[in-house]
C-alpha cells in the first residue's frame, strides 16, 4: 500500500500554527529546507522566539535560539566541511545554494559548510527570515577582522541586548559600537583615557580599565558595573564613595572591582576607604537580587560587609572579598534586596 502525503501547506494557518507549536525550531528549520512552499509556510506560521543569540567562536559558530515561553534553547552550530570524517552519515541540502551536510544531535544541529563564517550569516540570514526577526544578542570570539567586515556589511540590526566584543582590537570595537545600540549588557576588554561612549547599557562588563582616572567612571552611566583589572587604589574607593555620597553617581546600583594591589594578601585598609564615612558593619548573611537579563534574574549572597547612607536616605552596602570591591545601592536600611 502506497503512502500518500499529508497536505500540511493546504492547511488554514491557524492549523498550521498549532501544529509547528508542537515543533522544535530544529525540526522548522528542516521543514523549511523541503521546498520553497515548505519555507513560505514556516515563515507564516511558526512561533514566536525568545532568544536569537549569535557567537563567533575559532572552531566553531553557534546560534542559540529558543522559543517564548519555553525554556529548551537549540543550536546551530555553524562548521567547516573539512572537519567531517564520515559525510555517508549525515544529510545533505542546500542552503542558498550551497552545499550543506547537516547532523542532528538530539539539540544541536550542525552544519557543515566550506566556508564556516560566511555560512553562518548565511545560516543567520535564514533563520531570520524563517522566524521573522533578527539576532539581538551577538558574542565574537575570533579577531578575524574580515568576519566582522562581512557581518557588519549588511542586515544589521539597529539594537542589541547583548554585545560581547573582548576579543577584537580598539578600531573593531568602535566600528561595532558605531553599528549597534547595546540595550542590556556590553562586554569589552579594555578602556583608557581617549574612551568614549555615546551611551551606556545596563550592564557593562570590562576586563582591565587602563587609566586611575575616576572621571572615567563618573562619565559612566550604567546601573551595574564590573571592573575584572583596574590601577585604582584604596584612595580611589574612597573618592568613589564620595562621589556617589554626594550623587554625582545616581544610576549607579551595582560596582564590582577585583584589584590585587589593594592590600597584601587581600586585606583592605578600611580607614583609607572609609575616611570621612560613619559606617556600620553587618555579620549576617545579605542577599541582593542582580536582573539584567529579565529572562535570568540572579539571586547574590553575601556574608557581613559594611553599610554608608547619603543624605536622601538611600544606602550602600560594601563587600571585600577574594580581592574584590563589591557595592551594592539600595533604597532602604538593612538587609538590600531580601529575596
Amino acid at each position: 500500500m502506497s503512502r500518500v502525503p499529508f497536505p500540511f501547506e493546504n492547511l488554514p494557518q491557524l492549523s498550521q500554527s498549532k501544529i509547528f507549536s508542537h515543533f522544535t525550531p530544529i525540526d522548522i528549520f528542516d521543514y523549511s529546507l523541503c521546498s520553497s512552499k515548505a519555507k513560505k509556510c514556516a515563515t507564516m506560521a511558526t512561533p514566536k522566539l525568545g532568544k536569537f543569540s549569535i557567537v563567533f567562536g575559532y572552531e566553531s559558530c553557534k546560534i542559540i535560539v529558543q522559543f517564548q515561553m519555553r525554556s529548551d534553547e537549540f543550536q546551530f552550530i555553524s562548521l567547516d566541511k573539512r572537519g567531517i570524517r564520515e559525510p555517508r552519515f549525515m544529510s545533505r541540502a542546500t542552503i542558498n545554494g550551497h552545499e550543506v551536510y547537516l547532523q542532528k544531535i538530539g539539540k544541536y544541529l550542525e552544519i557543515y559548510w566550506d566556508d564556516r563564517f560566511v555560512g553562518h550569516k548565511m545560516l543567520a540570514d535564514y533563520l531570520s527570515t524563517i522566524f521573522k526577526r533578527k539576532y539581538d544578542e551577538l558574542s565574537v570570539e575570533t579577531v578575524d577582522g574580515a568576519l566582522v567586515n562581512l557581518w557588519l556589511s549588511d542586515g544589521v540590526p539597529p539594537t542589541l541586548k547583548k554585545l560581547d566584543v573582548r576579543f577584537l582590537s580598539d578600531d573593531i570595537v568602535k566600528r561595532m559600537l558605531n553599528s549597534y545600540k547595546v540595550t542590556d549588557v556590553l562586554a569589552i576588554s579594555r578602556i583608557d583615557r581617549q574612551w568614549n561612549c555615546d551611551y551606556y547599557p545596563k550592564s557593562l562588563r570590562i576586563d582591565m580599565v587602563e587609566t586611575s582616572d575616576l572621571n572615567l567612571v563618573y562619565k559612566m552611566s550604567s546601573p551595574q558595573i564590573t571592573v575584572e583589572s583596574c590601577l585604582f587604589t584604596e584612595q580611589h574607593l574612597n573618592v568613589f564613595l564620595k562621589l556617589w555620597k554626594n550623587n554625582d553617581l545616581p544610576n549607579l546600583q551595582h560596582f564590582r572591582l577585583n584589584q590585587e594591589e589593594f592590600g597584601a594578601e587581600g586585606e583592605y585598609s578600611l580607614s583609607a576607604i572609609f575616611d570621612g564615612f560613619k559606617y556600620v558593619e553587618h555579620s549576617q548573611m545579605t542577599r541582593r537580587r542582580i536582573v539584567v537579563d529579565s529572562r535570568k534574574p540572579r539571586t547574590i549572597e553575601r556574608r557581613g560587609g559594611y553599610e554608608i547612607e547619603r543624605a536622601d536616605g538611600t544606602h550602600a552596602s560594601i563587600f571585600f572579598e577574594d580581592f574584590n570591591f563589591l557595592f551594592w545601592a539600595h533604597a532602604r536600611h538593612g538587609l538590600p534586596g531580601r529575596s
